[in-house]
């Protein structure tokens, strides 16, 4: 799980020039689901992830980290604060 946050960190900062689905790791770490979760819980990516949703099941891995680091914006701040669900109260 830890390279799938540099793959993230990728998109969002642009680090790599794009080629980060070269690397052995990409095709076992890559996680489109979790991609999308992450870009959902920001305001300004949130019509990112809406659009990778509907294409989701068309694209293979690489494809759609292309698709991200093409047309996502860079971004000054890669945290995204993870929003989770809350605790119940008794």
């Amino acid at each position: 799980m830890n390279y799938f946050f540099k793959i993230l960190e990728d998109i969002l900062l642009k680090k790599s020039g794009g080629t980060m689905y070269e690397d052995m790791e990409f095709k076992s770490q890559f996680s489109s689901y979790m991609l999308i979760r992450y870009l959902s819980m920001r305001n300004d990516l949130f019509k990112y992830a809406e659009i990778l949703n509907s294409f989701q099941s068309r694209l293979s891995p690489e494809q759609m980290y292309t698709w991200c680091y093409n047309n996502i914006p860079k971004s000054k701040n890669k945290y995204i604060r993870y929003i989770s669900k809350n605790k119940k109260t008794k």
